[in-house]
């Protein structure tokens, strides 16, 4: 099979497209026909070694295709089956950026049969993080939250599945481009670039609960918005920061890594059950990814690198096509 391999750590273009065996499944495992995988930010740090791991190393953890083989002790799938999931490095298996690849069947998923099987592909870890955070912040139906750069990957997969548990979501962005695709959604939008975010988070005596997706900045601009025993959690803490004000205001900050999860086998269950849930979303209409226009291949991955830390994507899912469905 062919697959694209990192041989050493660094920019875009230390990608290798190499032949390499088809893996066979091992006990609870499934070898999956990659149709297409995604690119995430996690994706270019593990390229840039910030993430650690031995090289040569396989990378990409989305995936979307086809059941062509079934390892000892699986159930509830079966060769043919349409699937999408994560793995490779801490979430078992291989990794994506290949032509076949074996997942964990704990992360691993039917795929949602009103869209296109490929566009799966850009869901999994996008929408995992965001599930996993809004249940960190115990959102509930009649909830106000605030999601911080509400149109990014995460952050609009979050927007969406808080409005789909009944909450009222503030998504804050920063142009007016951004603001109608929240819009869309249904939620309020906040162009941060033309409003005074401050101000509109005091009218509303501070927000309860915000999702932090970006950190730096935007999480210190976060401890100002918090209300009064109110709740943060982000998914992005490299960053320094004075705590004092959410001392002062009894503010809980907490932090969500999905790939915690994905790592500790006898948690993997637990992102496997929110993929359910998540395919659900999908296939009523609730949840929808957003789709940058230019797709990319196998052999063009290092560019599609290169379009996500430009920005040019503007927040929109990049898509691998690896096969077609």
């Amino acid at each position: 099979m062919k697959a694209q391999v990192i041989k050493k750590f660094g920019d875009a273009s230390v990608f290798t497209m190499v032949d390499m065996d088809i893996p066979k499944p091992g006990e609870n495992q499934v070898l999956v026909k990659v149709y297409a995988t995604s690119v995430n930010p996690i994706d270019t740090k593990i390229r840039n070694g910030l993430l650690g791991g031995d090289l040569p190393m396989l990378g990409h953890k989305d995936f979307a295709g086809e059941v062509v083989a079934l390892g000892a002790g699986v159930d509830g799938f079966s060769v043919g089956d349409a699937v999408y999931g994560c793995c490779g490095l801490w979430g078992g298996g291989t990794g994506t950026a290949s032509e076949y690849a074996l997942a964990d069947v704990r992360l691993t998923a039917h795929a949602p049969k009103n869209i296109p099987l490929n566009d799966c592909a850009v869901i999994p870890l996008v929408a995992l993080t965001a599930l996993c955070a809004l249940e960190r912040l115990e959102t509930n139906r009649n909830d106000t939250v605030c999601v911080q750069s509400a149109t990014g990957g995460v952050g609009y997969m979050a927007t969406q599945i808080a409005l789909a548990k009944g909450a009222k979501v503030v998504g804050i962005t920063s142009d007016d481009e951004k603001c109608q695709m929240v819009a869309d959604t249904g939620a309020i939008a906040l162009n941060r670039t033309q409003q005074d975010q401050f101000a509109y988070a005091q009218q509303q005596g501070g927000f309860a609960k915000i999702f932090n997706t970006v950190g730096t900045q935007s999480l210190d601009d976060a401890f100002q918005m918090a209300a009064a025993y109110g709740k943060i959690v982000g998914i992005a803490g490299r960053s320094d920061h004075n705590l004092g004000l959410l001392h002062m205001k009894n503010v809980t900050l907490s932090f969500v890594f999905l790939h915690t999860t994905i790592a500790t086998p006898e948690y993997r269950h637990i992102a496997g059950q929110m993929l359910a849930k998540i395919t659900k979303w999908v296939q009523q209409g609730t949840l929808k990814p957003a789709i940058y226009q230019q797709r990319f291949t196998l052999a063009t991955l290092g560019d599609a690198h290169v379009c996500l830390e430009s920005g040019r994507h503007s927040g929109k899912k990049i898509v691998v096509d690896i096969a077609n469905s």
